[in-house]
């Protein structure tokens, strides 16, 4: 899976607290808070096409395995598990487990250096949440990382990942 578009643009994984800050559902804040600072939202994180979020069309339906996934704050202890390792090629992603024994798949850059006893730390904000969508339905690309993007529903705004292969730009 490459980290770009049909159309070549890069998207950019970073800013100001290193790999996806503030994944979790907090758009709107984070868009009042880079207001205030006379930024526009995508400057610096997420990807852009012409200085808005990447409008996707889904081609392919998709439903969550996972209705109760983990969350995780920046600096939590997590127990860093098997490496994935399926048919759609989605890199890098590790099965973590929390405090609260809640597991899910994380993003390995997400993920701290573990030791010998297999913990590690959270380097980032994260949320497993994925968005269930159907067939034809509009997103807005937020944020890509391994295979799957961060989007917000067109139709009343709900948020979560989906894999990259479900969308194409619309």
């Amino acid at each position: 899976m490459k980290f770009n578009d049909n159309n070549g643009h890069v998207p950019v994984v970073g800013g100001s607290h290193g790999i996806i800050p503030n994944v979790r559902p907090v758009h709107d804040e984070f868009r009042a808070s880079r207001k205030k600072q006379g930024k526009h939202s995508n400057d610096e994180e997420g990807h852009s096409r012409g200085g808005f979020h990447i409008i996707y069309r889904v081609i392919k339906a998709h439903r969550t395995e996972y209705p109760d996934p983990i969350t995780l704050t920046k600096g939590q202890q997590i127990s860093i598990g098997e490496k994935y390792n399926g048919p759609e090629n989605w890199d890098n992603w590790y099965l973590c487990t929390s405090l609260d024994n809640k597991q899910g798949w994380v993003p390995k850059q997400l993920t701290g250096l573990k030791n010998e006893t297999g913990l590690g730390l959270a380097l980032d904000d994260y949320t497993a949440k994925e968005l269930n969508v159907d067939l034809n339905e509009t997103v807005i690309g937020i944020k890509q990382i391994n295979g799957w993007i961060w989007c917000i529903r067109t139709l009343n705004s709900d948020e979560g990942w989906i894999p990259l292969e479900n969308l194409e730009p619309a």
